[in-house]
């Protein structure tokens, strides 16, 4: 029968706390040892009973740890499972037994924490005080035999005390910390405990832990994961670092930490900026680790190897990393992406569709819209494969392919009309293609302009002229040349130009785009290109002009001549007309400037780097004109302050009006300006031994090898001027004015492109075709020709002024970045070519329109990313040094010959003289009669049918 008699309650031996059945504890019944050990570790002695032969297990670790309990491991864990019950809810005062030695009192340790809502509060008290503010005060006393200092605290609760417990000293910066309210100063009291630090560390892991599985979940939508084309293109380091923040704090923390150098704020170069890119490319990494769909870093750095030309090795190697993506997976990426490349343009043209149709049903043609317009641009890009050992059936291959951009205008050009002009061949005034005195004083203008501003910076004395001077020429569309152009690749047709087939081919997958192709009424629009382009399309359209449609008779499509290889072949004529080899001896030359400046990647061809010529010629003007203004004030040294001609306020009164006097008198007598130049100082090569006379120098050499003998030969050159002349002839002041010249006309040419100035362009043409016509080249002045027609007299209005004026792309956004639409073509081309390096010689159709599809957009990315990165980029203006101390140097030894000087009976040192006019050659009758022959030939020119009807 069971025993009426009540059942006792067991408790903890040592901090006298009821066991609940549910709890578990550690029995001492059978273990005298340990019982021992205690009664010599409590101040009083234990005596086992019934209800006191347990320890709690809070009490049971802290004992394990003392020398002399080992056995306490071992201890039966007995675990009553049979029952919950809820515990008494009135509070159990602990009775307070002194303790020798012992750590700690694992529930007094709990109720010292910090606020009642700790989780390290007794679970009946966080129940009972919940919502009770509780206090701390404290008192010492002293007490024990060892004569040992604890300190009491005592908890309070709605003033009233709700429990005591002592600690040890050790105890006392952390009560003290907790009490003041100082988290950082608890962190680092705790610290010192055995043990803080791999809790501590288990504690960040599971918050790792958690922060990396929600930010890899798919409901997340991280950017990390995201690797469509909107989100490559999108790609930023900024807006990952703040989901980072938001979503993996302490993950962030981590890497910050482990990135971050004690000395990174003396570092003026890495800074904290700096550190993101690496920061958020490890998180990344890690993130792939953990799922293979958070590559979008992975694809990035794909992308960056692929256009670096690496094998696929190399992408093997650093995805074992977990660095990139796979090669096919990279190459199908890259044809999923360049799938809408031309999407942009489609969008012009049906937008340009709707607004033509608008405004053909408009009988007052009065919009205050503008009507959208873009014009097309093709050049030839050539590769070459080579191969290690030749044979017949391997012996390299030459690819001659076709890129092809399409750029949108700036000027709108809608205000003006479209009608067809009504123009009689006969009785055009060619004066409209020849500078006129208009364009004389416009051009003397430019130069004051610019001269100006060279003597500025390289003479201080006369640093005040350029506050008196505008800081560019201003034109009617400035701003609209300070705007981003819109610049789409079409992609590269795999066909040569040069075969009637490429070019057929070609033509018609450029007819596509013009508006009105698909209805079958084309709208015209500029197909802009250099001299072989240009005159191959206008091939190709004359053949087709008896088919049977519009489009197979690729109507709409006006090919005009581009302005970047006009200009290289402008610095041809200067390099023939200046630079000879044989004269390194003279000090003022263009050959000599080259020798003297160490401009060894400068040759007799400057078609070999045109931009090196270019620099070349920029110095070499800059130092004419330095050595100009010398002469002119009478100075040595640019240094000095001038002692002739210098300002005086009595005298001039109006700086303004002396700069644009004083400039203006230095340009007539250091430079001969061109209109006069046509008629005047004509040379005639004339024969010592016979009457011959011939025109050019070299039909006179070729007479005197055939007729003469070899020893007169060298002899017998000379010209009517020189014997006219005699020794009145200063062939090095010639030389001087000749060169200033013709290199401020290739400067105000550069500045035109520059700036946008489309007007000042089309007039440096006509200079240009004369230059062109007396020099020889007589493809570049049949085609110099042609373009002035198309403005002044073939073309519509309205098409003439967009070919004037939207000749340029800018893509800087800077007033000054404007550059000529075939150079960008040329762009282009070189980051074509850089991708191609990644097919390693394996040249096909299908991968030459997979890479050049997304080649353009690729390359726009990584350079958004580098910037974002850090990671200085060159701009589309090439950064140059300084270059005063080459110009003032340059200059200096200009001036010790006198170069600006008339001295009769000087002489260079390859030629006992020099014409004082480049176009002295030229005859004004035979100029007229080919321009009017070529004028009526290319009014019969299908593409000018269109256009132009002969009354």
């Amino acid at each position: 029968m069971a025993s009426n008699s009540p059942k006792k309650r067991r408790s903890c031996l040592v901090c006298a706390r009821e066991l609940v059945t549910c709890k578990t504890y550690c029995s001492l019944r059978g273990k005298p040892e340990v019982t021992k050990t205690l009664s010599e570790l409590l101040v009083e002695d234990v005596g086992l009973s019934l209800n006191s032969e347990h320890l709690c297990m809070i009490c049971c670790r802290k004992v394990q740890k003392l020398q002399g309990c080992e056995s306490l491991r071992v201890a039966f864990l007995e675990t009553n499972r049979a029952s919950k019950r809820r515990r008494d809810k009135e509070n159990v005062q602990p009775v307070n037994t002194p303790m020798k030695n012992l750590e700690d009192n694992g529930r007094m340790k709990r109720m010292a924490r910090s606020s009642p809502s700790s989780p390290s509060l007794h679970h009946r008290e966080k129940k009972q005080h919940r919502s009770q503010p509780v206090n701390l005060s404290e008192r010492y006393s002293r007490r024990g035999n060892d004569d040992s200092v604890y300190r009491e605290i005592i908890t309070i609760a709605k003033g009233k005390e709700q429990g005591r417990m002592k600690l040890l000293p050790k105890w006392e910066g952390v009560i003290s910390a907790i009490m003041d309210d100082d988290e950082n100063l608890v962190f680092r009291e705790m610290e010192k405990f055995e043990g803080f630090k791999s809790n501590s560390v288990i504690a960040v892991e599971s918050a790792i832990i958690k922060e990396c599985s929600f930010t890899c979940s798919p409901s997340t939508k991280s950017s990390f994961r995201q690797s469509s084309k909107e989100d490559f293109e999108s790609f930023s380091f900024t807006k990952q670092l703040a989901e980072l923040e938001n979503y993996a704090p302490v993950l962030l923390s981590v890497l910050r930490t482990a990135a971050t150098a004690p000395t990174i704020e003396r570092n003026k170069k890495k800074t904290r900026a700096s550190l993101v890119p690496g920061i958020v490319t490890a998180a990344s990494v890690l993130f792939n680790c953990r799922s293979q769909i958070m590559n979008s870093h992975q694809l990035l750095t794909s992308f960056t190897l692929l256009e670096g030309g690496c094998t696929k090795k190399a992408f093997a190697r650093l995805g074992m990393r977990n660095l990139c993506l796979s090669y096919n997976y990279v190459i199908q990426k890259q044809t999923e992406f360049g799938l809408g490349f031309d999407t942009e343009v489609k969008k012009w043209i049906e937008q340009a569709e709707r607004e033509n149709n608008e405004n053909a049903s408009d009988l007052t043609n009065d919009r205050e819209t503008p009507v959208l317009s873009f014009q097309l641009a093709m050049d030839n890009v050539d590769m070459r494969i080579k191969t290690r050992h030749t044979t017949r059936q391997h012996h390299g291959a030459d690819y001659h392919m076709a890129n092809i951009i399409a750029v949108k205008n700036r000027v709108d050009c809608s205000h003006l009309p479209n009608e067809t002009p009504t123009v009689n061949v006969e009785n055009i005034d060619l004066g409209l293609f020849l500078p006129s005195q208009e364009d004389e004083t416009a051009l003397k203008n430019d130069w004051i302009v610019l001269m100006g501003h060279i003597i500025a910076n390289h003479i201080p004395s006369l640093k005040w002229i350029a506050d008196e001077l505008p800081k560019v020429i201003p034109h009617d569309h400035m701003p609209e040349a300070k705007k981003k152009s819109q610049v789409v690749s079409l992609g590269v047709v795999m066909e040569n130009e040069n075969t009637s087939e490429g070019i057929y081919n070609i033509m018609h997958y450029m007819h596509q785009y013009v508006p009105g192709h698909r209805t079958g009424t084309p709208t015209d629009i500029i197909s802009a290109g250099d001299l072989l382009t240009c005159e191959r399309e206008s091939n190709c359209i004359e053949e087709q002009q008896n088919s049977s449609t519009p489009n197979k008779r690729l109507d709409g499509l006006i090919p005009a001549i581009a302005d970047f290889h006009s200009y290289a072949n402008f610095l041809q004529v200067v390099w023939q007309n200046l630079y000879d080899t044989s004269s390194s001896a003279d000090k003022i030359n263009l050959y000599s400037a080259r020798n003297f400046l160490e401009a060894r990647n400068v040759t007799k061809d400057p078609m070999k780097d045109v931009n090196a010529a270019s620099d070349l010629l920029e110095t070499y003007t800059k130092s004419l004109v330095v050595a100009a203004a010398m002469e002119y004030f009478g100075v040595d040294d640019p240094n000095d302050e001038p002692s002739q001609n210098a300002f005086r306020l009595d005298v001039h009164h109006d700086r303004s009006y002396y700069v644009r006097t004083v400039l203006a008198d230095l340009i007539d007598k250091c430079v001969i300006p061109h209109v006069s130049e046509i008629n005047y100082d004509v040379p005639q090569f004339k024969c010592i031994l016979c009457p011959k006379v011939y025109k050019t120098k070299k039909g006179l050499q070729r007479h005197t090898l055939t007729k003469h003998s070899l020893e007169t030969a060298a002899t017998a050159q000379q010209t009517t001027s020189q014997v006219a002349e005699g020794s009145q002839s200063d062939a090095i002041f010639n030389y001087a004015r000749c060169s200033l010249g013709m290199c401020m006309v290739a400067m105000n040419f550069v500045d035109a492109r520059r700036l946008g100035d489309g007007k000042r362009l089309i007039r440096m043409y006509k200079y240009f075709l004369l230059h062109f016509k007396a020099s020889g080249k007589q493809k570049y002045s049949y085609q110099v020709l042609r373009l002035l027609a198309k403005v002044h007299c073939f073309l519509s209005p309205r098409l003439a002024y967009d070919l004037v004026w939207n000749r340029f792309v800018n893509k800087t956004g800077r007033v000054d970045g404007n550059i000529e639409v075939d150079r960008e073509v040329e762009h282009q081309n070189r980051v074509f070519k850089a991708q191609c390096k990644s097919l390693h010689g394996k040249i096909t159709a299908k991968s030459v329109k997979r890479v050049s599809q997304f080649a353009q957009e690729l390359d726009e990315c990584l350079k958004r990313i580098d910037t974002e990165a850090g990671l200085r980029q060159q701009s589309g203006k090439h950064t140059r040094p300084d270059i005063s101390e080459d110009v003032n140097a340059l200059a200096k030894e200009m001036n010790r010959v006198n170069l600006f000087e008339y001295t009769p009976g000087r002489h260079m040192s390859s030629s006992r003289s020099f014409p004082s006019s480049t176009l002295g050659s030229l005859n004004i009758a035979d100029l007229y009669r080919w321009m009017k022959t070529t004028l009526n030939e290319l009014s019969r020119k299908y593409v000018f049918r269109q256009h132009c009807r002969r009354e």
